[in-house]
């Protein structure tokens, strides 16, 4: 029996394999049997006259990685990657043919080894986050912030910039402790904390609340500037009226300095210094000028009290005048009494003076004529240094207490006090019809 014979097999059709390319910096094209022999490049085909019919050929453009040259030099051949791109023109026929056919995913080369694999993704977009923060951020602006934080934070917590010591003017009624107290401010403040209180203030770097508050405890300051001294320094600089004159009234004793503006009281009259009497006032507050029945007098005699210091401190040796003054009152129009108790003498020496005189030269020649005691024995008495000759007349008390002439004046002349007789009073003649 025969057995039937299976039909042939059809003709398998032969598919037409896209050979595969090995990327390289130059691609090859393998054909043939031979992998390793070079395929000789097709001729081109060259379109118009004269041309050939044959299948248009069409440029294949394959992307090459040059990022990745160290490797190549070790392999003998550069990677595939699609970061640096490098057009390449393939004009074999199969490649021409496989625009229809689905992209494959590119698989991985096989000479890539583990050791040439990549860092954790992890890190590597640590390192892309950082590089595109460093890349996008603004590094001089961002070194401007920072210097400025930290300036302030230096500005803030350093020590310089505190109060940690006190200076100024040397003062005379008044200590720096005592201004710093009635001004609110303490030690270990901040300097900014109180400072100006108006853009005059502000500009000039002053305290100007704290000032307020001095002036108003301590009214009899004439100015007053507080402000920060760097380093730590909170400075005063103040300018103090000094109680020149003692004006009694009603035995309280108001003090006032040369302008006449009231600086303060006493109950009692300080030792050594004498008192101004005879003048009444009428308005007084500490701080301001003061207001009598007799203001114009008032001012001699503060003049003459202002030129007894002067005298005293420009010549310091011997006997001191203002110690020796008793009182000081106004006699007149620019005419003022003072009376003097000299050292060693029980009794008095009046001066009658015009404030309108020289009135420290004045005084500097009776600070002589105490000291040479020329007059010692002739007190009690009245020296006129008013009028333009310089008379010394002594008196005496009688039963009821009143002066009375002793006849005998003495004229300075020659720097010494010469006895000159007084011409009697002529009687005046009756008048005859």
């Amino acid at each position: 029996m025969v057995k039937p014979q299976a039909p042939p097999p059809p003709p398998q059709s032969q598919e037409k394999k896209t050979p595969h390319i090995r990327p390289s910096v130059q691609p090859r094209i393998q054909s043939g049997p031979d992998p390793a022999a070079k395929a000789p490049r097709p001729p081109q085909v060259k379109e118009g006259k004269g041309a050939q019919a044959g299948p248009k050929l069409r440029p294949v453009q394959l992307k090459i990685d040059r990022d990745n040259k160290a490797h190549a030099k070790q392999e003998g051949q550069a990677k595939v990657a699609p970061a640096d791109k490098e057009k390449v023109h393939v004009t074999s026929g199969p490649q021409a043919e496989s625009k229809s056919q689905p992209k494959q995913a590119p698989e991985r080369p096989a000479w890539i080894t583990p050791s040439d694999k990549v860092s954790p993704a992890k890190d590597s977009q640590f390192a892309k986050a950082w590089q595109t923060l460093l890349a996008s951020a603004n590094l001089p602006k961002l070194a401007t912030i920072l210097a400025l934080v930290t300036f302030l934070i230096v500005f803030a917590l350093a020590p310089a910039f505190r109060f940690q010591n006190l200076a100024g003017t040397d003062l005379f009624l008044h200590s720096r402790e005592d201004l710093l107290q009635a001004s609110g401010l303490s030690m270990g403040q901040h300097f900014l904390h109180s400072y100006g209180g108006s853009l005059h203030a502000l500009l000039t770097g002053r305290y100007e609340g704290a000032e307020k508050k001095i002036l108003q405890a301590y009214p009899e300051l004439r100015s007053l500037s507080v402000y920060f001294k760097f380093p730590a320094t909170l400075y005063f600089e103040a300018e103090e009226r000094i109680p020149l004159a003692f004006l009694d009234v009603n035995d309280t004793y108001i003090t006032i300095d040369r302008f006449g503006v009231v600086t303060g009281s006493y109950q009692e009259l300080p030792q050594g210094l004498p008192a101004i009497r005879g003048i009444e006032p009428v308005q007084m507050r500490v701080g301001e000028s003061i207001k009598t029945n007799a203001d114009e007098a008032l001012k001699s005699c503060v003049a003459v009290m202002a030129a007894l210091v002067e005298a005293d401190f420009e010549s310091p040796g011997g006997n001191l005048l203002l110690p020796q003054t008793q009182e000081i009152r106004s006699s007149g129009y620019q005419r003022i009494l003072l009376t003097f108790q000299p050292e060693g003498s029980a009794n008095p020496l009046r001066v009658t003076c015009s404030s309108t005189h020289t009135l420290k030269e004045d005084f500097l020649w009776l600070k002589k004529v105490l000291d040479s005691k020329v007059l010692q024995d002739k007190l009690p008495g009245n020296l006129d240094i008013y009028g333009s000759q310089l008379v010394f007349r002594p008196y005496k008390l009688n039963a009821q207490g009143e002066e009375e002439s002793t006849g005998q004046d003495y004229v300075w002349q020659d720097e010494i006090f010469v006895p000159q007789e007084i011409a009697p009073e002529e009687e005046e003649p009756d008048l005859v019809e």
